[in-house]
C-alpha cells in the first residue's frame, strides 16, 4: 500500500517559473530518498519525467525539480514521486503551461492570507475553482508577525510549514501555476530601508525562508524581481521592499522603493516589451489606500518617472495589479493609467477612507480575489473583482488604446467630468498622454451657484489621437482671491485654547492650514465649536456667494465663517466628513442657534471640491459641488467680514 502523502509530502507541491516549455515543481518532502516528477497532458499521452532531484536539508528539506520538453499552452497532470525500492507520490495536481499570443486565458490575482481559519472557508475554495491558468499572488502570506512573531530562520520555517499544510491552501497550490512576491508581513509591518539595516539579522532570516518556499525562475541573482509572457501578456513582478528608502524619508530624487537597478530594469523592460498588455505587479498602490507612508505616495517622486517613462515612450496597455489595503478597489488614476487591487483572499477586513474621489471606481469591503481575462480579438483585458459567494463586486474591460487628451477650463473654479473609458475630473487644466482611447462626454458642474454651466460635449479619442477641449467664456467671481500675496489682507483669528497656536501657510498656490487650535468641548455635532480661521476684513455677504475650492485629509471638520463681527458673533457653515454632517449656525452673544442641519451627506475627502454659501436677501443656501444641501431663513445679518476655518488646507476663490 502506497503511503499517505501528507506525511510524506505536508505541505503538497506548487509550479512556479512555468513557460511555453518548461516549468519549476516545488515540494518538502520528510523522507531524504531522490525525488522525480512525473506529467502528462492527459490519459494515453506521452509522459514526462524529470531528472532526479534531492531535498536539500539547508532549505528546510525542501527541492525545485525541473521539467522540460512541454507543450505551449498544455495542461498537465502531475505529481511528485520518491526513487527506491519503495514508491511513494504526492497528491496529484495541475499546471498549464504558457499560451501562444493569439490564445486567450484567464488568471486570478489577490493577497494577504492570515494564520486564523475563521478565514479560510470563504473564498479560498471559491477561488481555487475559477478556470483560470495562473494565480499572482502579491504578498502577505505568511503573517510571520503575528504573535509568536518569527524572529529566527527556524521561527519564520515553522510559519510557512504551518500555513502550507492547510488542506485549503494545498488545493489552492495544487489547481494552477504559481508567481508571487513578497510584501511586508513575511518579515514585520511596514517593513523599510531602516528595518533592512536596523533589524537586519531578522530580515535576512525572513528573506531566506521566503525563498525556500517560493520559486523566481529568471530572477536576478538574490532578487525577487522577474517577467513572464503569458500569451499576449507580459507579466512584471516587482519587489517594493528590499530595495526601498525608509518610508519617512524626504521624498526626493534619492529616495526609492525600487532602487536603482530594478527600476532601470522596469524601465527599459516596459519599453522593449512587445506584449499586448503589461501587468505591472506592485504590493502596494500607487494611489488611494489608507497607508500613504508605506505605499506609492510617500514615494511620488520614483513614481511619477515611472509613470512619465509610459507617458513619454507612448506604452501601451499598462495595467498596474496591487494589493496591500484589505478591500478590493479599481481606480482611473489621473494620467489615464488603470490600477486593480485585490484582496484580502483571508485575513481581516480595513475599511476604506470615507468620501473617495471619482478616480475612485469601486471600494469592496470582502474577502475577494480578481480574475483577469485576456480576449485577442479584439485585444482586451476583463477585470472582474469577486466577493464571497460568488459575488461579482466590478467588471471593466480594459482596450491597449491610447490617446491624449487636454481639457483646458477658463478658470481654476470650472468643475468638469468625463464618462467614457476613464474616469478624468478636476477644476483646472489636465494633460494625460495615456487616456484610453474611446468615446467620452466631457460634462460642467458649478462651482458657484452664480456660475452658467456649458452643455455637454462628446467626442472620440482615437488610439494615438488626440483631443484638447477648450471652453472660452465664462463668468468670474467678483472678488478673487489666489493667495499670490501671501496671507496679505488676512487676518488669524484662534478662538480655541486647547491645542498649541495655529499656522497657515501658502505652498503652491494653497493655503494650508498646520496647526490647529480649537475647543474640544460641545455636543455630538460640535455646537459650537470654537477655531482658528482666516479673516479677510471689509468683506460682507448681505448678498452674493462665497465659494471655496478646499481639499480635506484627516477626520477633522471645517467651516465657512461669514458675517463676522467678533469672535461671538457670525454665522459658520459647518462640514464634518468623518461624522458626515453639514450644518449652518448662526452665533450671536456667544449663543449657537442651529439654523438647519443634515446628517448622513458623505462629504468628499482627499480631493479638491468646491463648498459655497449663496445669500440672498434673508435666504441662506449651502452647496458642495455645486448641489444645494441646506436652506435657512435667518433676517438677522451685519458683521463686515467673511473668512475660511480649516482643519485641512484650502484655496479660496
Amino acid at each position: 500500500m502506497e503511503a499517505n502523502p501528507s506525511r510524506i509530502f505536508p505541505q503538497g507541491t506548487a509550479v512556479s517559473g512555468i513557460r511555453a516549455d518548461r516549468a519549476t515543481v516545488w515540494v518538502r518532502s520528510t523522507r531524504r530518498a531522490p525525488l522525480v516528477v512525473r506529467a502528462s497532458a492527459g490519459p494515453g499521452c506521452d509522459e514526462v519525467v524529470s531528472s532526479k532531484a534531492r531535498v536539500r536539508g539547508g532549505r528546510d528539506s525542501t527541492a525545485r525539480i525541473g521539467l522540460t520538453g512541454l507543450t505551449p499552452g498544455t495542461w498537465y497532470r502531475y505529481r511528485v514521486e520518491t526513487v527506491g525500492k519503495r514508491v511513494e507520490g504526492s497528491d496529484w495536481a495541475w499546471f498549464r503551461t504558457a499560451p501562444a499570443a493569439s490564445s486567450p486565458f484567464r488568471m486570478v490575482f489577490t493577497a494577504d492570507i492570515g494564520p486564523r481559519d475563521k478565514w479560510h472557508r470563504f473564498v479560498v475554495d471559491q477561488m481555487t475553482e475559477e478556470d483560470a491558468d495562473l494565480l499572482l499572488f502579491l504578498g502577505d502570506w505568511p503573517y510571520a508577525d503575528v504573535p509568536p512573531k518569527a524572529l529566527t530562520g527556524l521561527d519564520f520555517r515553522r510559519k510557512y510549514r504551518d500555513h502550507r499544510a492547510v488542506p485549503v491552501f494545498r488545493r489552492m497550490l495544487g489547481a494552477r501555476g504559481l508567481e508571487a512576491v513578497w510584501d511586508d508581513h513575511e518579515i514585520k509591518n511596514d517593513w523599510d530601508g531602516l528595518d533592512t539595516k536596523d533589524d537586519a539579522e531578522r530580515v535576512e532570516a525572513g528573506m531566506r525562508a521566503w525563498h525556500d518556499y517560493f520559486v523566481t525562475a529568471d530572477a536576478p541573482r538574490g532578487e525577487i524581481y522577474r517577467r513572464l509572457r503569458w500569451g499576449d501578456v507580459e507579466i512584471f513582478l516587482l519587489d517594493t521592499r528590499s530595495h526601498r528608502s525608509a518610508n519617512s524619508a524626504r521624498d526626493n530624487e534619492r529616495k526609492t522603493m525600487l532602487g536603482k537597478q530594478q527600476l532601470r530594469w522596469l524601465l527599459a523592460g516596459l519599453q522593449e516589451s512587445k506584449a499586448t498588455f503589461k501587468l505591472v505587479c506592485t504590493s502596494v498602490p500607487l494611489d488611494y489606500g489608507t497607508t500613504r507612508k508605506d505605499q506609492w505616495p510617500a514615494f511620488a517622486h520614483e513614481r511619477d518617472q515611472l509613470l512619465g517613462h509610459i507617458d513619454s515612450n507612448g506604452i501601451q496597455g499598462v495595467v498596474f495589479l496591487t494589493a496591500d489595503q484589505h478591500w478590493f478597489a479599481a481606480h482611473h488614476l489621473p494620467g489615464g493609467h488603470k490600477q486593480f487591487q485585490a484582496g484580502p483572499v483571508s485575513q481581516f477586513l480595513r475599511t476604506p477612507g470615507a468620501g473617495t474621489p471619482p478616480a475612485v471606481r469601486v471600494q469592496a469591503e470582502e474577502l475577494n480575489y480578481a480574475v483577469v481575462e485576456y480576449t485577442p480579438s479584439p485585444p482586451r483585458l476583463t477585470v472582474i473583482g469577486m466577493g464571497t459567494g460568488g459575488k461579482e463586486l466590478y467588471l471593466e474591460v480594459v482596450v491597449p488604446g491610447r490617446g491624449r487628451l487636454e481639457v483646458a477650463p477658463p478658470h481654476p473654479w470650472a468643475l468638469w467630468r468625463t464618462r467614457g473609458p476613464h474616469v478624468f475630473y478636476g477644476t483646472g487644466p489636465l494633460t494625460a498622454a495615456s487616456a484610453p482611447a474611446g468615446i467620452y462626454t466631457l460634462g460642467f458642474s458649478a462651482a458657484s451657484p452664480d456660475v452658467p454651466v456649458p452643455a455637454e460635449v462628446t467626442f472620440d479619442l482615437v488610439p494615438g489621437g488626440a483631443h484638447r477641449a477648450v471652453w472660452a467664456t465664462a463668468s468670474r467671481p467678483a472678488v478673487w482671491e489666489a493667495f499670490d500675496g501671501g496671507l496679505e489682507g488676512w487676518d488669524v483669528v484662534d478662538q480655541g485654547r486647547s491645542e498649541p497656536t495655529s499656522k497657515w501657510v501658502v505652498e503652491d498656490g494653497a493655503l494650508r492650514e498646520t496647526g490647529n487650535c480649537h475647543d474640544v468641548d460641545g455636543d455630538a455635532l460640535d455646537l459650537p465649536k470654537a477655531g482658528t480661521m482666516i479673516l479677510r476684513r471689509g468683506a460682507s455677504l448681505d448678498r452674493g456667494t462665497l465659494t471655496v475650492r478646499a481639499a480635506a485629509y484627516d477626520l477633522d471638520g471645517f467651516g465657512l465663517v461669514y458675517h463676522y463681527r467678533d469672535a461671538a458673533n457670525y454665522h459658520r457653515v459647518a462640514f464634518h466628513p468623518e461624522r458626515a454632517f453639514v450644518r449652518l449656525v448662526r452665533v450671536r452673544d456667544g449663543v449657537a442657534t442651529s439654523l438647519a442641519v443634515r446628517t448622513g451627506v458623505e462629504l468628499p475627502r482627499r480631493w479638491w471640491t468646491t463648498f459655497a454659501i449663496r445669500r440672498v436677501g434673508d435666504q441662506h443656501e449651502v452647496y458642495v459641488s455645486g448641489e444645494r444641501l441646506l436652506t435657512a431663513t435667518d433676517p438677522v445679518a451685519g458683521g463686515w467680514g467673511r473668512a475660511l476655518q480649516l482643519g485641512h488646507e484650502g484655496h479660496p476663490l
